[in-house]
């Protein structure tokens, strides 16, 4: 099924990649973070891994900023439960990013960038990182991403999961897919017992 899926993802972007030039240079927002999610931009250093040489860390992603507002007790949790863990942060917006940078600077050991959803940008990210875990908030879901989590044995939670009746609907209609995709996840914490019969 991944492979159907970058077939169609790769005519995709090269059908509409005039437009998605056109799209990149009319959004400053959207300049700001290409070269970062393509992998193209040097990660940060993380300094909680260099201090603590072996030690793997613990992933973390919220798509914008309602995310990162969710993420914060979360990230609290872990950094007061798991003190020896570096703990990275990444969003997938500018504006999530700001957010993030103001209210979880000082108690992660690393804000990004997350990789668009092409394999070698996940490839050339996740290489970068290598975690032990992964916990991604809510949503953004992405198959190239939970692939390749798989083909490296990381551990993939999603947390606070939602999915709307807009998301449900049309999940089904891809079902097959849709259900490999979710296996990519060891396990769902849902927000409520109708996300927890849709998931």
């Amino acid at each position: 099924m991944i492979v159907l899926y970058n077939i169609f993802l790769t005519t995709l972007v090269l059908l509409a990649s005039p437009l998605i030039a056109a799209y990149m240079l009319a959004s400053g927002k959207r300049r700001k973070t290409a070269g970062h999610r393509l992998g193209l931009v040097k990660l940060p250093e993380f300094p909680g891994g260099r201090s603590r040489p072996g030690k793997k860390p613990v992933w973390v992603h919220a798509l914008s900023v309602g995310e990162v507002f969710s993420a914060e007790p979360l990230i609290h949790g872990l950094k007061e439960r798991f003190k020896d863990l570096p703990v990275i942060f990444s969003v997938s917006t500018h504006t999530g990013h700001r957010v993030a940078t103001k209210i979880l600077q000082d108690c992660v050991d690393g804000i990004f960038f997350f990789p668009y959803d092409l394999p070698f940008s996940v490839k050339r990210i996740s290489g970068k990182i290598n975690p032990a875990l992964i916990v991604i908030v809510e949503t953004d879901i992405w198959p190239n991403f939970l692939f390749e989590m798989r083909q490296r044995h990381i551990p993939v939670v999603l947390v606070n999961g939602r999915l709307s009746t807009k998301s449900f609907l049309r999940y089904q209609r891809a079902l097959f897919f849709m259900k490999t995709c979710f296996a990519g996840f060891v396990h769902i914490c849902a927000q409520s017992p109708l996300d927890v019969q849709r998931f």
